[in-house]
């Protein structure tokens, strides 16, 4: 039996006599495979599998190959820009008439939310904070100049999309935390009116990152003339990003499962027969290892 990376990148049994002649379809955390029936790799209730695409069934996960620096001493860590981060507090932008100046408002920003949110900010050396007034809840920054700030529209690089998101966490989101494990987490972002725009740039973004091998999941929920974009993420890496500038050394599920992952394949090399172990070895060396659940 002979592996190899297919062309979604991932662990496959090289024999075209699964086909079926015809075509399906797999979504697994946002990434969408469309191909014929061939034999996978799977991570199921901690063992191995070989089974068909087609039949890969909810919690089966998928064993993922990407190009990422895995020596830890060479690996370049994306750090969190605080020009990228405060874009999420300028999607909705406020003018007053009277000083002639635009102010930055969070809609449905709850209340009791005001003085801890700033107490994170401060512990994590943000320069911004929350401020409700008669007219609504604002956000404000110590940095006067607009040059500190990165407009939505300038965000390009994974760090700026990263910092961007975990700006939004912040205000609109939340993470999931059990027994000191950083298991996700999830944003609720309220669009309506002239900014339901943001919606393709939020598309955009989420499959740019894709395409790097970054998984986030999306959904939608309207509800009086609001629409509630809600993102979604247990990706080990993001998780990693996140509790590195949160400054907090958490256990990351996900990465540690990775990992767990890679080591039972290799001793699973000769259970599940396979003949060219020493290519797959190689491959494991050269490229890390994602597992994506259905």
């Amino acid at each position: 039996m002979l592996w190899y990376e297919n062309d979604f990148h991932c662990l496959a049994i090289q024999d075209k006599s699964f086909d079926t002649g015809k075509t399906y379809q797999q979504n697994f955390q946002g990434y969408l495979i469309n191909q014929k029936n061939e034999k996978y790799l799977v991570f199921h209730k901690k063992e191995i599998k070989i089974v068909d695409f087609k039949d890969i069934g909810e919690t089966m996960g998928i064993l993922l190959l990407i190009e990422r620096e895995k020596d830890q001493k060479k690996e370049e860590k994306i750090w969190l820009s605080q020009k990228s981060f405060a874009c999420a507090w300028r999607l909705f932008p406020w003018f007053d008439e009277f000083s002639g100046e635009t102010y930055f408002y969070l809609p449905h920003f709850p209340l009791k939310e005001i003085e801890t949110t700033n107490h994170l900010f401060q512990s994590l050396e943000i320069a911004f904070h929350v401020e409700k007034t008669e007219k609504g809840v604002f956000f404000l920054s110590n940095e006067a100049s607009e040059n500190s700030w990165k407009k939505i529209e300038d965000l390009q690089e994974p760090s700026d999309f990263f910092s961007f998101l975990f700006g939004l966490t912040l205000l609109y989101g939340k993470f999931e935390v059990k027994n000191e494990e950083f298991r996700s987490f999830k944003i609720h972002l309220p669009l309506f009116g002239p900014y339901l725009q943001y919606k393709e740039t939020l598309d955009t973004i989420i499959k740019t990152l894709q395409k790097k091998y970054y998984f986030l999941q999306t959904s939608e929920n309207q509800q009086n003339g609001v629409l509630s974009y809600q993102i979604s993420c247990n990706d080990g890496e993001i998780l990693t990003i996140f509790a590195q500038r949160m400054q907090q050394n958490r256990t990351i599920t996900k990465q540690n499962l990775y990992q767990e992952v890679e080591k039972l394949l290799m001793n699973s090399f000769e259970h599940l027969a396979i003949e060219n172990q020493k290519e797959i070895t190689m491959l494991l060396e050269e490229k890390s290892l994602k597992v994506l659940v259905k």
